[in-house]
């Protein structure tokens, strides 16, 4: 390395860029294109601080509408 870095920034609690909105943001839309249609305050409110997993083993066949 010519030129290595001297410092690197971590922003893991959304001092920099609050990510929490945005990622709720993409959840909506993903489920939405699934067809599990909910609002930005739906998916905080079941969702936020809870893990990935755990959002996907509460969302299945029973929560997506039939067409």
């Amino acid at each position: 390395m010519s030129n290595p870095g001297r410092l690197v920034v971590f922003d893991c609690d959304g001092v920099l860029v609050d990510s929490e909105c945005i990622a709720v943001r993409i959840d909506v839309a993903v489920l939405a294109e699934l067809g599990w249609v909910r609002t930005e305050a739906d998916v905080v409110e079941r969702f936020m601080g809870r893990t990935d997993e755990y959002m996907v083993s509460q969302i299945g066949p029973r929560d997506v509408p039939r067409q």
